[in-house]
């Protein structure tokens, strides 16, 4: 019998949408965006490899930005601010709107907002890091961890991948990241539950609109 091999998976397009209270945001393959830069040499180490796919996920992050505030928001493009190495990115020109970039493995989430803060936090599948009982210490209030504990290990991994994307996008929205401690940002079990049965990566958008908190995972 003659072997045919299947053919490479062509990755989905970005899809993109915005969320009821106003965050545009795009989500994608950042490895199959388009990119003017040159890929690194042939003879290029893994090192120097690494770090070229590090600029270019970068790039692409920050091209989607400028295209989402431009496009959809209709402002024009004020450039982004110089920030410190791991700092949430600001735009220049003090218009009042707010971004943010996360990225697993493949994965790549945006969003802009004209008001209030966002934030944006996205896992990619088979969420392997959550199966770390170290990590859902430093992560997991006493009530969210023994809730986790309860379900079955797949199960498992993807509800604490949902509770994680909300902890980050909630510290990246106040600009705190991972210098305030994550177990202080709460998950209720009813949310912790709907992630049961969910496909493809977890990610969540967060709005701060004042004093309220709003969680989406559109």
């Amino acid at each position: 019998m003659t072997r045919v091999d299947a053919p490479p998976r062509t990755p989905a397009p970005p899809v993109e949408g915005v969320t009821d209270t106003g965050v545009h945001w795009r989500r994608g393959d950042w490895r199959a965006a388009e990119d003017p830069a040159p890929p690194p040499v042939a003879a290029a180490g893994p090192h120097e490899v690494r770090v070229a796919e590090l600029h270019r996920r970068r790039r692409v992050g920050r091209r989607w930005v400028r295209e989402l505030v431009t496009a959809r928001l209709g402002v024009e493009w004020p450039g982004f601010a110089t920030v410190a190495t791991h700092r949430k990115p600001v735009l220049l020109g003090g218009g009042g709107i707010d971004v943010s970039i996360s990225h697993g493995a493949g994965t790549l989430l945006v969003g802009v907002a004209a008001e209030g803060l966002v934030g944006v936090d996205v896992e990619d599948e088979p969420f392997a890091a959550f199966g770390r009982r170290s990590l859902v210490r430093r992560m997991c209030a006493d009530d969210e961890r023994a809730f986790a504990a309860t379900l079955p290990d797949a199960v498992r991994r993807r509800t604490l991948a949902r509770a994680w994307t909300i902890k980050e996008a909630v510290l990246k929205a106040h600009g705190t990241g991972l210098a305030r401690d994550p177990r202080e940002v709460r998950v209720g079990a009813d949310e912790l539950a709907a992630a049961e049965g969910g496909q493809g990566p977890e990610w969540t958008v967060v709005h701060v609109l004042g004093e309220a908190v709003v969680v989406r995972h559109p």
